[in-house]
């Protein structure tokens, strides 16, 4: 069994704002209204760090960009789908447009290891933990004290 430091299990790793509105919106298509795309994300946390998988079909890789900032996650990007050029749209339902989707991670993710992968239209990226610091323990001489 893995080492798991309480702190790392118990950090957040949902954005409050965002979640609220996924409940609020709900992002159920509504057919005859203009909506933005807002892709699925999942996010795993182990004794190695935290993996944030995102469904991002027909998004290429130039679209899309992974940055890390006072330890938020920001995955965003812009999803294009095809249209036909001389066609008139009869039916719509493929959402395209810009996205973004943020993560809080906790305070001892390893910003300087990240990876990104984007492969068959699933982002999976892992941020891990940064190693723990050693507490340098060193014994100090007492010197003899004298009472006068």
């Amino acid at each position: 069994m893995a080492f798991r430091h309480p702190r790392w299990e118990a950090a957040p790793v949902g954005d409050p704002f965002d979640d609220l509105l996924d409940r609020l919106l709900g992002f159920v298509p509504r057919y005859g209204l203009q909506h933005g795309w807002r892709p699925s994300i999942d996010v795993f946390g182990d004794a190695t760090g935290i993996t944030v998988i995102a469904e991002l079909p027909g998004v290429e890789q130039e679209d899309v960009t992974v940055t890390l900032e006072q330890n938020r996650l920001r995955i965003a990007g812009t999803r294009r789908t095809p249209r036909p050029a001389a066609a008139d749209p009869l039916r719509l339902e493929m959402d395209d447009g810009p996205f973004e989707r943020l993560v809080a991670l906790p305070a001892e993710s390893d910003g300087d290891a990240i990876t990104a992968r984007l492969h068959h239209g699933l982002l999976t990226v892992h941020v891990p933990r940064r190693a723990a610091r050693r507490v340098a323990v060193r014994e100090i001489p007492c010197g003899e004290t004298t009472h006068e």
